[in-house]
């Protein structure tokens, strides 16, 4: 399936955001989806590096969150240690944060995170992995999630929908998807694909060894019951723009990008 571009950069106080119309329509949503500048991290990491575990200072790091937070003007942000699982965390008036630092909950190792709550951002590190943001407006539910590669392969996309019905009533026809800059089709390659990925995988091969994550999201967010219609899918591949994101395919040694959304009165 073509994928045209749906996500436009714009330039805001320093930073590129990337917006999506079918986002921008929600009210009381805030996200924001960010490229690499606008931060203070020098190179590699240059600009707006988000991740502890790069080599950046911490020092470097907690800036630019804090620049990332006031930006978007929540009080505080949510994230977790990613660990290409399938956990999923859930934030409602009955959680109970273990840890803040920074104006920075941390939910420990977990690839998703779901809350009904205002005034809460929930972020997400990429550096070549797609951010899913769900969006069901009708139960004021918002999801986060961090999906590379093994986690298209545990299909963690319906995992989150699933907890979202089960938790708070959403109907998969009302959720709204975006998927972040991520690795494109062009660059995509799995040289051991026929070890790492499940047969079902294989008909989205562009080319030899070549593969359309993408689309491999597209189909497990309407096998879930998301209407096609309803998933936007930003178009932009990582690897293949260097000004405008960190890619950890293009450079090994590098930052890593921020995607919040969360709602706000």
């Amino acid at each position: 399936m073509e994928i045209r571009k749906k996500a436009f950069p714009l330039s805001v106080n320093g930073f590129t955001l990337f917006r999506l119309a079918a986002l921008d329509e929600i009210l009381g949503l805030t996200y924001g989806i960010f490229g690499r500048s606008g931060g203070v991290s020098p190179p590699p990491y240059d600009s707006l590096n988000v991740a502890f575990s790069t080599g950046d200072s911490k020092e470097n790091v907690i800036r630019n969150i804090a620049l990332i937070r006031r930006e978007l003007g929540f009080p505080v942000l949510a994230n977790c240690s990613q660990v290409h699982g399938n956990k999923v965390v859930v934030i409602d008036e009955n959680f109970e944060p273990s840890r803040l630092d920074y104006e920075l909950i941390h939910l420990g190792e977990a690839d998703a995170m779901i809350t009904n709550l205002t005034n809460i951002g929930l972020m997400v590190k990429t550096g070549d992995c797609q951010a899913i943001i769900l969006v069901d407006p009708l139960q004021h539910v918002v999801a986060n999630v961090h999906c590379g590669w093994r986690g298209n392969v545990q299909n963690i996309a319906s995992t989150v929908i699933s907890a979202m019905k089960q938790r708070f009533g959403s109907q998969p026809k009302d959720i709204i998807a975006a998927v972040s800059p991520s690795l494109g089709p062009c660059c995509a390659e799995f040289m051991s694909y026929k070890e790492i990925f499940p047969q079902s995988f294989w008909r989205f091969q562009t080319k030899e060894n070549y593969f359309n994550l993408w689309d491999v999201t597209l189909h497990q967010l309407t096998d879930a019951g998301l209407l096609i219609d309803n998933i936007h899918v930003s178009g932009w591949c990582t690897r293949c723009h260097p000004d405008y994101f960190f890619s950890y395919r293009r450079e090994k040694r590098s930052g890593r990008m921020a995607v919040v959304v969360g709602w706000k009165e």
